[in-house]
């Protein structure tokens, strides 16, 4: 189904308490330049080592319009980044469940925009070409 998108999200686990945590489910939403764009859940445990990390991945859900949309803006506007927010709670094993709040931006894939320079890699007064 070309309207409906499954990948998988890799997600990094900082613990800075000094003993394990176990992590039980995870739920979570997905915004991609301020929209909506994606949500998922994990229910695999995954141990979390005192003042360590760990890595998991987890399936995500998402409409392709809204992909392609956020990408033909990114681009329009000459952006080479595009700011993303994920929010959700973990449930951590004796602790119970933690809400979360985390931003940050990916790459646009917009192969002419440079951020050094403006809109499209021209500066003020460039001519397209």
């Amino acid at each position: 189904n070309l309207s409906e998108q499954r990948f998988v999200l890799k997600l990094d686990l900082r613990n800075p308490n000094a003993v394990d945590l176990t992590m039980r489910r995870l739920d979570f939403s997905v915004e991609l330049d301020g929209r909506p764009f994606a949500q998922g859940q994990s229910v695999q445990p995954v141990r979390v080592p005192a003042q360590g990390s760990a890595q998991f991945e987890v399936l995500a859900v998402s409409r392709l319009s809204t992909l392609l949309e956020r990408l033909r803006a990114a681009r329009s506007d000459g952006r080479p980044r595009l700011p993303y927010r994920i929010t959700g709670s973990a449930e951590l094993e004796g602790v119970g469940a933690l809400p979360f709040d985390r931003q940050g931006s990916v790459p646009s894939w917009c192969a002419n925009c440079d951020p050094a320079r403006g809109r499209n890699g021209s500066s003020k007064g460039d001519k397209p070409l």
